[in-house]
């Protein structure tokens, strides 16, 4: 058989491909940019299948959370750096010198987040690889292709411009309360205290319909790195996957979320094998919403 997302020859009886880990079973994935999404979480299954594959994939997925903290790490040479020039410019009075630092210093956050997104969409990826069945690490999932990528942080900053202006009526009178209290120095002003007031107490609200988008989109990414579907397309499938799912998906991300910080116990070091727990239910979370099977559903399994 020859896999018709990387064209490399498999074996007959497959269920996915070993080497993109594109699914090829009867029930497979179809083109779901326009596919109607009717399924609900089985949330007692999600969480059954999520433990029993992270059991079975301890070593990849120790792997895998090692991975996203240790690669971002390459930039800290460059840090060591920028505070270097930092150090020498205040201690000469260089002003261009410290301009410099301070535009190196943003050029490498913008980097290291990059580098961070990179890597996020690799193990979303290497994720959908093993709930299917495939074992190990697969670089060729690890490291996505350049214009997936590209995409994928399209999806990231659309999310966040969208979270950014819910909460901006937020933070838009809280600022201008402290900027008034700055400015008069009077940190009992009534009309600055009212702005602030007011900025708390429609915090809840925004925050409830941030919290909504955020559960409601979540997906998008999955949609994104399984299918290598548009930006809008990724986004509307995951809006359409998580209708009448939003509690389950809320639940299920608090459940998996609390699992990941336990690493955090083990002197921190923890987390590298406790990370990936949140992406391998969110990767199930998704073929359950998708209607696909994992390996968990086939007999052999």
């Amino acid at each position: 058989m020859i896999c018709p997302q990387c064209g490399i020859e498999i074996s007959d009886n497959s269920n996915f491909c070993t080497h993109c880990g594109a699914p090829l079973h009867s029930t497979g994935t179809p083109d779901l940019a326009g596919a109607p999404f009717s399924y609900k979480l089985n949330f007692e299954k999600l969480l059954r299948d999520t433990f029993e594959l992270y059991k079975r994939n301890f070593g990849t997925m120790c792997l895998v959370g090692l991975i996203m903290f240790i690669v971002p790490l390459v930039v800290i040479p460059f840090n060591i750096i920028t505070s270097a020039m930092q150090g020498w410019a205040q201690a000469t009075d260089n002003a261009p010198l410290l301009i410099a630092a301070a535009v190196g210093d943003v050029l490498i956050s913008i980097l290291q987040t990059l580098l961070q997104w990179y890597v996020m969409l690799g193990i979303i990826r290497q994720c959908l690889y093993t709930v299917r069945g495939g074992t190990g690490i697969r670089i060729n999932l690890i490291c996505p292709p350049f214009m997936t990528y590209l995409k994928f942080v399209g999806i990231v900053l659309v999310l966040g411009c969208i979270q950014f202006g819910i909460m901006l009526p937020v933070a838009i009178p809280i600022f201008i309360g402290v900027a008034m209290m700055g400015f008069s120095q009077n940190t009992a002003d009534p009309l600055a205290t009212t702005m602030i007031i007011v900025g708390c107490c429609i915090s809840i609200p925004c925050f409830c319909v941030w919290l909504w988008i955020t559960i409601r989109l979540h997906l998008a990414q999955l949609f994104l790195a399984d299918q290598d579907l548009g930006i809008a397309d990724s986004i509307m499938c995951g809006w359409r996957a998580s209708s009448g799912n939003f509690w389950l998906l809320l639940i299920s991300g608090f459940v998996f979320a609390i699992c990941a910080m336990l690493g955090l116990f083990f002197c921190c070091v923890g987390i590298f094998m406790t990370f990936a727990i949140g992406w391998l239910g969110s990767t199930l979370a998704y073929l359950q919403l998708t209607g696909q099977p994992n390996c968990l559903d086939y007999p052999h399994s």
